[in-house]
Order: structure tokens, then sequence, then C-alpha cells
């Protein structure tokens, strides 16, 4: 029994370490930038209500900061409190409208 538990285990690390190369191979991490419009997941779960339709992203938020590879800093008003986001957690916002930025002189981004 020791002997196959020690051959499985073996054969379960060689197979993630085969997986993680693939996955790798196809992954491209998002890139922003200051000035960039984003939208935010924050999905709001209430108690005996359906989620199917609620909306999951709040935002246009502003990309004010990139303090590393995988964190950026955003802001949603002027006024508003800066917070920290994992990129995994933003997407970029697409819409025709974008809203005026208030860094950099206020001009649209």
């Amino acid at each position: 029994m020791k002997q196959s538990y020690t051959l499985a285990r073996e054969q379960l690390g060689v197979a993630a370490q085969q997986n993680k190369h693939m996955y790798d191979l196809r992954v491209r991490p998002a890139r922003y930038k200051v000035g960039d419009w984003v939208l935010y997941f924050n999905p709001r779960k209430y108690r005996g209500k359906q989620d199917n339709w609620r909306r999951k992203y709040t935002g246009p938020h502003l990309v004010v900061g990139v303090p590393g590879p995988v964190n950026v800093a955003l802001q949603s008003s002027p006024k508003a409190k800066v917070f920290l986001a994992h990129i995994d957690k933003v997407k970029i916002y697409t819409e025709s409208q974008m809203p005026k930025s208030w860094i950099s002189g206020g001009s649209s981004v």
C-alpha cells in the first residue's frame, strides 16, 4: 500500500507540473496603466434573493496607481477613497462614452 501511495503521489506531482506549464503558456496577465477606466468585481449577496440577475461589477473606477505587478489602486470619484484591488477582480471598461479623468488635467483618457 505504501509503495502504491508513493507512486500515485509522484504521478500527481508530474501531472500538476505539466498542467501548470500548459496554463502558463496560454495565460497573459492584464496590464493596466494610470488613467485606465475599469470595472471592479464586487458581488453583493442578499438573503432570499436570486443572484443571477444582479450586477456583479461596480464602476467605472479610475486606475490612479499600479503599486505592484498584480495590484492596482482604484478611485471611483475625485473625492472618494483610493482602494487596492487585485487584477483578477478588475476588467477594462468598454463603453463608447468614457468619463472625464480627474488626473493629468481632467482630460478624458
